[in-house]
């Protein structure tokens, strides 16, 4: 279907990039008129998490995302869509932590893609993500370590699980950590960059250049290493 769209447009080979308010970009073709610049625009493909209104184009919306809602205790007692949890502190719900070392002691970070809405372009925690609505912390684990860095066959041994808080969210992340020394490709879409550090590295480096919830988690391994 045809609509007609301002927005910011890259030109490439007659396919253009829509950016939308939402950060969300989608690839089209365009109908361009002699001596023209092109004002009409049509989805090369159906895009998931979008719906159609009519004389209105695409109205460009995320994809919904439900997490079980729980109380201080951890308890399950609702679910919500995750717009309703980030910005809203008062609501907790579930992450998960991986902390991926080689055999030499090496942790490997992501560097968050420069897109990310929360702290981008900094170095995080190995493996995060959240816990969708029925899964369990073990499952949602498993599943994020694949997504983000394509490892599977890794064992994964619990370590902790803590409400964190801030101004922005409120979570219950359940830790654990790996050994893994095979090919790592991590999902481009969402990291930018990913590598092994030393813990000297970590520790001579700019505490700016990494996540506040990176440093905390750390501070939280470190601990429970001199027990």
């Amino acid at each position: 279907m045809n609509c007609i769209i301002k927005s910011f447009l890259e030109f490439a080979s007659k396919r253009i990039i829509i950016y939308n308010s939402y950060g969300v970009f989608l690839p089209v073709k365009c109908a361009m008129g002699k001596g023209r610049e092109a004002d009409v625009f049509e989805l090369l493909q159906p895009v998931n998490g979008f719906e159609q209104r009519k004389g209105d184009g695409y109205m460009l919306t995320k994809e919904q995302e439900i997490f079980d809602l729980v109380d201080e205790h951890d308890n399950v007692i609702g679910s919500a869509d995750r717009d309703e949890f980030h910005g809203n502190p008062g609501m907790i719900h579930r992450v998960v932590h991986i902390l991926v070392f080689d055999s030499s002691g090496e942790l490997y970070l992501q560097k968050r893609s420069i897109t990310k809405d929360v702290q981008p372009g900094k170095w995080d925690t190995s493996v995060g993500g959240h816990v969708n609505t029925g899964e369990s912390y073990e499952e949602a684990a498993y599943r994020e370590m694949h997504e983000e860095l394509g490892i599977q066959g890794a064992v994964l041994e619990f370590l902790y699980r803590y409400l964190h808080t801030n101004d922005y969210e409120s979570e219950f992340v359940s830790t654990y950590r790996c050994v893994w020394n095979g090919a790592i490709e991590f999902n481009r879409d969402e990291i930018e960059a990913g590598r092994f550090w030393s813990m000297e590295q970590i520790r001579e480096a700019v505490p700016g250049k990494f996540t506040p919830n990176f440093l905390d988690e750390l501070e939280r391994f470190r601990k429970l290493q001199q027990m």
